[in-house]
């Protein structure tokens, strides 16, 4: 697609995140002209949506996940390439455009078992991550190149697979200390929450901007767990529920004492720790002592925000270089941002920090993690760097790509 002065290209991200609750698909333009630097990407999100999962998919990927035969991992494989297909497709109908106009597509997939931490095995170190949709499949049914294994591709090269949107987050970043001068810290909470910030400066480059990103801990996952288990409501919706509770100081600290939350990066986590054995152990803790089903949503919700700010006074505010709490903005992308409970304990917790939706930098927050799969596939396409150039405790070059068949 070309016009005098300037062409585009469309590329599609596909996704399914920790909550499991249907694919979120995004169609972003990135802008090529004479003029484009190679260290900033120029783009723009033209659409998005969630595609939701078939009633009892979800169920089926958690007991895949947890005890799955192999003949269920192949045959859902090849499933969710199929439903991953199909929602890429509804958004060309949607848009009225053809796979031909659509440059790539990167799919993550669907997580269903997230092994980051190395075992043994024949005198190897491993660890593993395993997402369930083929893309031969989506690169086949919709005649678009697909990329695809970007989590089993950056533990090839040492890393723990997660978390990926730091990349993006690291285009942000430079844009806007470029057009303000301030600094952003990147917070994601989906399933799991996700941190990333780094020190920009003037003058800088691609190989001298010191940066770090991780997982902190939960994000939805235990509320929408503790949702299911008291109300039968999948998540808390608007945060009302967390909003007419208290918080627990006791099941507060005690709920802060999670090792994972405590320990350094690099670290990255999923279902398999957060899981209903965990969650089984707060509900145990709140009928012992007596604490209601409204105070546990809220204190939880009150942990989660905790967790994320402990994770950025240990380990992210150190590499700001003194810079003053009310000169740095925090930007929050999916859906926990939509939960006003959490919000609220996350602006309690870095006041005076100043917190926004991703919205403020054209990034709809829910579709801020389907954008980084479209722009981490275009640059491999591209032929461009989709690594991160500071370490972030570890660093990927993804380019696993499936041709498909144009019409």
């Amino acid at each position: 697609m070309e016009g005098s002065l300037c062409k585009f290209r469309l590329a599609m991200g596909l996704i399914s995140g920790t909550s499991m609750d249907g694919i979120d698909v995004c169609i972003i333009k990135i802008n090529i002209s004479d003029s484009s630097r190679d260290d900033i990407l120029d783009f723009s999100v033209v659409d998005y949506m969630t595609v939701p999962y078939p009633h009892g998919l979800k169920e089926d990927l958690l007991n895949i996940g947890i005890n799955g035969r192999t003949r269920d991992v192949c045959l859902y494989h090849s499933l969710l390439g199929r439903l991953f297909s199909d929602a890429a497709k509804a958004m060309m109908e949607k848009l009225h455009i053809k796979s031909s106009d659509i440059y790539v597509i990167g799919s993550h997939g669907q997580t269903v078992l997230h092994l980051p931490n190395p075992v043994q095995l024949y005198g190897h170190s491993i660890n593993g991550s395993l997402q369930l949709g083929d893309p031969s499949i989506i690169a086949n049914h919709t005649g678009v190149t697909t990329v695809g294994d970007f989590r089993t591709a950056d533990m090839a090269l040492g890393g723990e697979g997660a978390p990926l949107v730091p990349y993006l987050d690291f285009i942000l970043l430079k844009q806007h200390f470029m057009e303000t001068k301030r600094v952003g810290v990147f917070l994601n909470v989906g399933g799991i929450s996700n941190i990333f910030s780094g020190n920009p400066h003037e003058g800088m480059n691609d190989t001298d901007m010191e940066c770090i990103g991780f997982d902190c801990g939960p994000g939805n996952v235990l509320i929408d767990s503790l949702m299911q288990i008291f109300y039968g409501r999948e998540f808390d919706q608007d945060g009302t529920v967390a909003s007419e509770g208290n918080i627990n100081d006791s099941l507060l600290s005690w709920l802060m004492k999670d090792k994972f939350v405590l320990r350094s990066p690099p670290k990255s986590t999923g279902r398999e720790l957060y899981n209903a054995d965990y969650v089984h152990e707060i509900v145990k803790k709140c009928k012992d002592d007596s604490i209601s089903n409204k105070d546990c949503i809220s204190t939880v919700t009150a942990f989660t925000a905790c967790a994320v700010h402990y994770n950025f006074k240990q380990y992210v505010q150190a590499l700001l270089n003194d810079q003053a709490e009310s000169d740095i903005d925090l930007f929050v992308s999916g859906g926990g941002y939509r939960n006003n409970a959490l919000v609220k304990c996350l602006r309690d917790c870095f006041k005076p920090v100043k917190i926004v939706s991703t919205d403020e930098l054209g990034i709809p927050c829910d579709a801020k993690e389907a954008a980084c799969f479209a722009v981490l596939a275009y640059q491999a396409v591209a032929g461009c760097k989709n690594h991160l150039p500071c370490d972030c405790y570890r660093c990927f070059w993804l380019d696993y790509t499936w041709k498909g068949m144009q019409d």
